[in-house]
């Protein structure tokens, strides 16, 4: 299976780092310098680092930092890397800096963010959904109400919790939700209650 790979900021990532990126710009002012490369681009900058004129860059190949190939957990270097790094550690994502001397270098493991991606899917990806809905949309609904504390909304206790369809004890689910954050607690998911679910 191939890696899946977006833009941002002029540079491309894989899909699991954009939706950290997306759901970090929520509240985060960073931009991307660089992120995932071409092996003509990696030779660019060993070659700078080697005649004194770039920082340290790795020896150009498929499993240099910012290459990886075929692999989603590609570095990324940020601008105002201090409150990305902060940010990236309140959400669990342990994330590393791998290069002395570079704090704007950072590198999350793919098991992390293979687990933030299943749980809050695309960061851009959300499509109001009501009593009756069906799909992936569903379960990345329900599995953030569960992370929110959240249970038992199938009906069926933790039996099949994550089925693909929006019925009542999923709307009755949301509106709990929605009441324990001040939101208006119809038991439809918009762009607020999105939000507060991936807070």
């Amino acid at each position: 299976m191939g890696v899946t790979y977006l833009a941002i900021d002029g540079e491309r990532v894989s899909k699991e780092w954009h939706s950290v990126l997306i759901d970090m710009r929520k509240d985060v002012s960073f931009n991307v310098n660089e992120g995932k490369r071409t092996m003509a681009r990696q030779w660019y900058f060993w070659r700078l680092y080697r005649s004194g004129r770039g920082n340290v860059a790795a020896y150009p190949s498929p499993i240099a930092p910012h290459i990886r190939v075929g692999r989603i957990d590609h570095a990324i270097d940020f601008s105002n890397d201090g409150p990305v790094f902060a940010w990236l550690s309140a959400k669990g994502l342990k994330p590393i800096r791998t290069v002395r001397g570079e704090s704007w270098h950072i590198e999350i493991l793919a098991k992390q963010l293979r687990a933030y991606y299943k749980l809050h899917g695309s960061g851009g990806d959300s499509p109001i959904l009501k009593m009756g809905n069906k799909g992936p949309s569903v379960i990345r609904l329900k599995k953030l109400l569960y992370s929110k504390g959240i249970m038992n909304f199938s009906g069926e206790k933790n039996n099949n919790r994550y089925a693909p369809y929006f019925g009542k004890y999923t709307k009755l689910a949301v509106q709990r939700f929605q009441r324990a954050n001040n939101l208006t607690a119809d038991g439809i998911v918009g762009s607020t209650t999105w939000r507060a679910l991936r807070k």
